[in-house]
This record gives structure tokens, C-alpha cells and sequence, in this order.
């Protein structure tokens, strides 16, 4: 019987840390620093979507502020864009709901080599980094934004 019983013990034990460690695990913790993704993005222009694939974006988080840049590299929005730009959108509002990294903005002017670019004003950011995966929404000024990336490794 205590035999059977310490059997018993063991297999709870081993259930319980077994449970914590994919609690665990499907927790993603915001971490200073920056992560890359790759994916598409997507640029209503004229009435019509323009898809650029393999764009790279980089969220920068910064802890003491609760807030990100995010900075799109080597981007043309459309394709009559004459050249590829570095484009940030500084102090985005970082936020932790489980294991989703929520990223919210509203009214920031974006920068390209530092200068600003006030026609472009970013409206409507909305996002979600979930499971090594990015998913944003926003507008650049009257130009409606999407990305869909997962995380470089």
C-alpha cells in the first residue's frame, strides 16, 4: 500500500510541474531590446491593395517606458515609390495581456533618416506580437497599413 501510494505521489508531482512548465512556456514576456520580423505588408493605394513581401520590421521595446519603436526597413510603399526608406514610429504604447504583446498608437508623426513626416501621421496603430508572430494594423496618413511577419530567429 505504500508502495502504491508514494506511485501516486510521484505521478501528481510529476503532472503538477509538468502543467507549470507549459504555463510557462505559452507565456511570452516582454523583453528589452529589439526583435525582428519578416513578412508581408500590405499598402491600400488607389482602392487597391499593393503587397510587399520579405519587409523586415524591428520593435524596439523599451522597459522604463512601456513603449516601442518600430521601425520599418527599407520599405516602398507602392511601387512608384522612387526609393526604399527606414521609416520609425516612435512611443508606441507596449502592453502585456497574457502571453499577446498588445501595441496601440494614435496621432505619431513618423520619422525617415530623422526627419519628420508630418503628411504621413500615424493613425489607428494596432497590433499583436503572439506566439513568434506579428500581426499590425495602421495608417499612414490616408494610406491604410498591414503586416503580417513572424520573428527571425
Amino acid at each position: 500500500m505504500k508502495k502504491l501510494f508514494a506511485i501516486f505521489t510521484a505521478a501528481l508531482l510529476l503532472a503538477a510541474c509538468g502543467s507549470e512548465n507549459k504555463e510557462e512556456k505559452g507565456k511570452e514576456a516582454i523583453t528589452p531590446g529589439i526583435t525582428d520580423f519578416k513578412g508581408t505588408m500590405v499598402v491600400v493605394y488607389q482602392g487597391e491593395d499593393v503587397s510587399t513581401p520579405d519587409v523586415t520590421i524591428s520593435v524596439d521595446y523599451h522597459k522604463a517606458s512601456s513603449t516601442a519603436d518600430i521601425l520599418f526597413k527599407q520599405v516602398k510603399f507602392v511601387p512608384q515609390m522612387p526609393v526604399k526608406l527606414d521609416i520609425t514610429v516612435p512611443g508606441v504604447t507596449v502592453k502585456q495581456n497574457g502571453s499577446t504583446i498588445l501595441l496601440s498608437a494614435d496621432g505619431i508623426e513618423p520619422t525617415a533618416g530623422g526627419i519628420p513626416y508630418e503628411q504621413y501621421l500615424v493613425s489607428g496603430l494596432s497590433g499583436n506580437i503572439k506566439n513568434g508572430f506579428l500581426e499590425l494594423q495602421l495608417s499612414f496618413g490616408n494610406f491604410p497599413t498591414r503586416f503580417l511577419g513572424a520573428e527571425i530567429e
